[in-house]
C-alpha cells in the first residue's frame, strides 16, 4: 500500500454505499450528500420503518438489528446517532460483532471522514470518541488522530482528548506509519517535542516503514513548523545526533 506523506491514511475501498470513503481524508462526498442533519423525527418512505427514525425507537430496538439497519446515506440515521449519549454510542458498538460490526464501523468512519470537509468536524469527533473506546483497526486511529489535530480541523487544541486518542492508538504505533506520523504531529502541536522525538527514534531503531515520508513531512507540513529548525528530528530519523 503506497504511503501518504500528509498524515492521512491511504485510500481504502469500502463496500457498496461507502465506496467514496477515504479513511482519514475529509473530502466531500461524491454525488449524494452523506449524513447531513435534519429533524430526527422526520418521517419519509426510506426511514419510516427503521429504528433510526428517532432516539426513542432506537433505544427500544435490538442493538445488532439496529446496527444492521444503519444507512450512512440517510440523514435521519446520522442525526439519531448523534442524539444518543456517548455511553449509548459505545454500548451500541459493543452490541455487535463480526461482519455486521465491521460494516457499521465502516459506515461511521465514512461519516467521520467526510464531515470535517462539510464543516462538521465536531460531529466527526463525536463519532470518533465512541469508536476509539473500543478495539479498532489502525486506520480508525489514524483518522482519529488526524481529526483531533487543530491544524487540520481548527477546533482548538484539546489536550485531554488528544492524550486519550494517543493512548488508544499506542498499540498501533510500531506497525502503522499513518498512526505514527499523526501521533508525532499531534505531540508536536501539544508542545511535547520530547515525546515526539522519542517516537521518531523508536521508529528509526526498529527500521519501521515510512521514515522517508516522515522526513518529508517534517520539511513540508505546516503542523511541523515548530520543529523545522530542530535538527534533532531529522538526525533521529537517520539514527544520528546533531
Amino acid at each position: 500500500m503506497r504511503p501518504r506523506v500528509d498524515g492521512r491514511p491511504p485510500r481504502t475501498e469500502t463496500p457498496k454505499r461507502a465506496q467514496e470513503n477515504h479513511l482519514g481524508r475529509p473530502f466531500g462526498a461524491v454525488g449524494r450528500s452523506v449524513g447531513y442533519s435534519r429533524d430526527v423525527n422526520a418521517d419519509d418512505a426510506t426511514t419510516s420503518h427503521s429504528p433510526w427514525t428517532s432516539v426513542t425507537s432506537l433505544r427500544a430496538a435490538n442493538g445488532a438489528e439496529a446496527c444492521a439497519a444503519f444507512d450512512e446515506t440517510e440523514p435521519t440515521h446520522a442525526s439519531t446517532l448523534l442524539a444518543l449519549s456517548h455511553e449509548e454510542r459505545v454500548q451500541l458498538l459493543g452490541s455487535v460483532a463480526g461482519e455486521v460490526r465491521q460494516r457499521f464501523v465502516e459506515q461511521l468512519v465514512t461519516l467521520a471522514s467526510l464531515w470535517p470537509k462539510a464543516g462538521r468536524a465536531k460531529d466527526a469527533i463525536t463519532l470518533l470518541d465512541a469508536l476509539v473506546d473500543g478495539p479498532q483497526e489502525p486506520e480508525v486511529h489514524a483518522l482519529a488522530l488526524w481529526t483531533v489535530i487543530d491544524a487540520n480541523t481548527h477546533l482548538g487544541v484539546d489536550e485531554a482528548r488528544a492524550r486519550r486518542y494517543l493512548a488508544r492508538a499506542a498499540p498501533h504505533l510500531a506497525a502503522s506509519q499513518e498512526v505514527r506520523l499523526n501521533a508525532i504531529a499531534l505531540l508536536v502541536e501539544l508542545g511535547d517535542q520530547d515525546s515526539a522525538l522519542g517516537l521518531v527514534r523508536a521508529a528509526a531503531k526498529a527500521q519501521a516503514p515510512g521514515i522517508g515520508a516522515l522526513v518529508h513531512a517534517f520539511q513540508t507540513l505546516k503542523v511541523f513548523e515548530p520543529i523545522r529548525g530542530d535538527e534533532r528530528f531529522i538526525a533521529a530519523a537517520f539514527l544520528a545526533e546533531p
